[in-house]
């Protein structure tokens, strides 16, 4: 069997017999299935030999139920692991696959022609390429061309492939034998947009926040009926960043790494962080050449973080919009750990992935990803997507109930959407945090069906029930009294004998009638324009959890999987606006856009799966999961037995501790004699000017500012007679 990690399907390995096994040729077993693929395609010759293919090949790991605990363990409030973090090298030992099964793997898929590069750090995944001729011969494959309903060349495979037996358990999973399906973006321009063209003349001044204020452009943009939308300054009031950047807490010294799978135009961010008198450093990692060259999605992401935490480093991590690159990309910020928390705007709606892969290895390979990021304290945020309970309406033309990948992930912070408004004598517009008394209202985001360029389409946040995953912990064991076990809850989706992983876990303003003010570029138009959609609601959370990593409360070290801590905190006033409203248009109180699927799933109190545990208060929410933190680690400090030097001689004396989290320490020391001085990986070294009998203070601090000191006797004498003492 395939390791399953929380996954309710489970996939086995099928062994074949090759036509030539009679005459002694190896062997094979199945590596994955063949697609399925949707009728409106249509399926050509085969691919040319010599085309160029670029697969990526997941490696089995070790201990994959190990994995699983120790990833909930650290996560979870009261544990003895609580956000005792491992570093990727401590993951790849533990966890990832051994050398002799990267050794096996490489030199066969070597040997058939393809180039392998070295193995990720985390030794996870290995990523492949060559002609289309070699793959087809190393996997036993055919791949042929496909065009897509939309007119776009693509590739499928057609036998499932398999490898020589003796290398197939090693290989959980081959992604990209097919470039039909891809993930979508969950951005929505605005539409028809009855809130703001109400608000005709809306004068709105700067919100003193202590955060970023905008310029003139950004401001009238927000002012304009035709655009509307909301500037970052009564998003910070809105969400109460305010109480955040009172505290000095603009996001400094944190990364938060962007997922996208459409290339950012540098000009857009530059004019939106010059609008905004921001400098925030943004770079970029390239995993292939994306194909858009638009960047309303890029553009909202990155500016909604640079806005909320102007002082973050932004990680854009660029890749094409298919399903094999996007799966190494995220293989890639998680292996790289260069960025605390992760923020997600594409994802492929369940019912898509079981349909064209029914083995499922794509999302087993997804999950066993964030649960890495779960090890090393990495906060992963992905927007829950953008057509109500039907998530796969824009992909499948389904109104069926379904979620959206990766957002239903186990080990990820589904994000929904909401509308925030106001309503004075019976007009509804945008809120006005400068007006007194104008009281900020928030509901469901769903405004039905609505015209855009592809025709009529549903905009409402989807949530509901996992076909994949069965309800984790966090769930399952969060307080009764927050009705995540409700009528609504079942097994039946994933098969599980409990209830199934429910979808979001919390939300904010999504709803493109209430969108934000971003610079972004439309084909050949660069414009200060209004969006919305959950991918403008995940960069916001991404933001939040930055200078929640960043509060001095957090001691340096990170939040990590956020789900069990945030679950904890909303059973206590005061961290979230709970969301039971019907949306102020339409009326609809629930996420049924299409209005085929009997008003499911409805808002309630407390948890409910349109909008999760609710919305924000940014402040609350950052200083109590902080205020959750009590990773106690022991550190203990050996002292040398050198305790005599002599005085203007040269002095090395190594100072050595231990973490019991391995975490690295830095050492201080003070009551020094002049001429010494002690380095922060515990060398003393120098020369004494002065003799004499000196009683040191060492202290080792881990990340955590976990702590250990010593007093050490040290001793400086005049005369090389007293040499013999040195060692005593």
């Amino acid at each position: 069997m395939r390791r399953t990690g929380t996954a309710v399907l489970v996939g086995a390995a099928t062994f074949v017999v090759s036509a030539g096994a009679a005459l002694g040729a190896a062997p094979r077993a199945r590596v994955g299935s063949a697609p399925r693929l949707p009728d409106s395609v249509r399926v050509g010759h085969q691919v040319a030999s010599s085309a160029r293919v670029d697969l990526t090949v997941s490696l089995t790991g070790r201990d994959p139920l190990g994995m699983q605990r120790l990833a909930e363990a650290v996560s979870t409030p009261g544990s003895p692991q609580y956000r005792h973090f491992l570093s990727v090298r401590q993951v790849a030992d533990r966890f990832g696959a051994t050398p002799a099964q990267i050794a096996a793997v490489t030199r066969a898929l070597r040997s058939d022609g393809l180039t392998v590069s070295p193995v990720s750090a985390n030794r996870m995944m290995l990523s492949v390429s060559g002609s289309s001729g070699a793959v087809q011969d190393a996997f036993a494959t055919r791949l042929a061309s496909v065009r897509t309903a939309d007119g776009r060349r693509a590739y499928a495979d057609r036998r499932a492939p398999t490898l020589p037996a003796s290398i197939a358990s090693d290989v959980d999973a081959v992604v990209g034998l097919n470039t039909v399906y891809r993930p979508q973006a969950d951005q929505v321009a605005h539409g028809a947009r009855p809130l703001s063209q109400s608000l005709s003349g809306r004068s709105v001044a700067d919100v003193a926040t202590g955060g970023p204020q905008p310029c003139a452009a950004a401001a009238s943009a927000s002012q304009n009926p035709n655009i509307g939308g909301y500037t970052a300054d009564e998003i910070q009031a809105a969400y109460n960043f305010t109480g955040l950047y009172g505290a000095g807490d603009l996001g400094a010294g944190q990364s938060v790494a962007v997922y996208e799978l459409e290339k950012i135009k540098h000009s857009d961010l530059a004019t939106y962080q010059s609008c905004y008198g921001t400098h925030a450093r943004v770079s970029y990692v390239n995993t292939g050449h994306p194909r858009f060259s638009d960047d309303e999605e890029a553009g909202l992401d990155v500016e909604q973080i640079i806005g909320l935490a102007p002082r973050v480093h932004v990680i854009v991590y660029q890749a094409p919009d298919n399903f094999n690159v996007g799966v190494r990309q995220f293989n890639k910020i998680v292996s790289q750990n260069r960025a605390r928390t992760v923020s997600v705007s594409w994802g492929l709606c369940e019912a898509k992935i079981t349909f064209a892969h029914s083995d499922l290895s794509i999302v087993r390979t997804e999950d066993r990803i964030f649960q890495e990021a779960a090890l090393q304290g990495q906060s992963v945020l992905s927007a829950s997507g953008d057509t109500g309970s039907a998530g796969c309406e824009t992909e499948l033309d389904s109104t069926r109930l379904a979620v959206q990948d990766p957002a239903s992930q186990p080990f990820v912070t589904g994000v929904g959407g909401t509308t925030l408004y106001t309503e004075v004598n019976g007009q509804l517009g945008l809120w006005n945090p400068n007006v007194v008394g104008e009281p900020a209202l928030q509901a469901v985001w769903n405004d039905g069906e609505i015209k855009t360029s592809r025709g009529q389409q549903p905009a409402a946040t989807t949530g509901g029930l996992s076909t994949l995953w069965a309800m984790p912990r966090y769930q399952r064991k969060a307080a009764a009294g927050l009705g995540v076990v409700n009528a609504n809850s079942s097994g039946k989706p994933c098969h599980a004998s409990g209830d199934c992983r429910e979808i979001p876990d919390v939300s904010a303003d999504g709803d493109p009638e209430t969108g934000y003010v971003v610079y972004v570029s439309a084909g050949s138009s660069h414009a200060w324009t209004s969006e919305g959609g959950t991918s403008a609601a995940a960069p916001l959370w991404a933001a939040l959890t930055a200078e929640a990593d960043a509060l001095p409360a957090c001691r340096g070290a990170s939040l990590g999987f956020e789900n069990p801590a945030v679950y904890s905190l909303a059973a206590r006033a005061g961290n979230f606006a709970d969301i039971t409203a019907a949306n102020p248009v339409t009326g609809s109180a629930n996420n049924d856009a299409v209005g085929r699927n009997h008003g499911l799933y409805p808002v309630s109190a407390g948890y409910d799966m349109a909008t999760g545990l609710g919305t924000p208060n940014a402040a609350a929410v950052a200083a109590n999961l902080c205020a959750l933190r009590a990773p106690v680690y022991t550190v203990s400090i050996k002292r040398p037995n050198h305790h005599f030097v002599l005085i203007h001689h040269p002095v090395r004396i190594r100072f050595k501790g231990a973490d019991s989290g391995r975490a690295k320490l830095r050492f201080r020391a003070s009551h020094l004699p002049r001429g010494l001085t002690m380095s922060a990986s515990g060398l003393l070294h120098g020369r004494p000017r002065k003799a004499g009998r000196y009683h040191i203070r060492v202290t080792a601090t881990d990340h955590a500012t976990n702590r250990a000191t010593i007093s050490y006797r040290l001793i400086v004498l005049r005369h090389r007679r007293h040499r013999r003492h040195r060692h005593s």
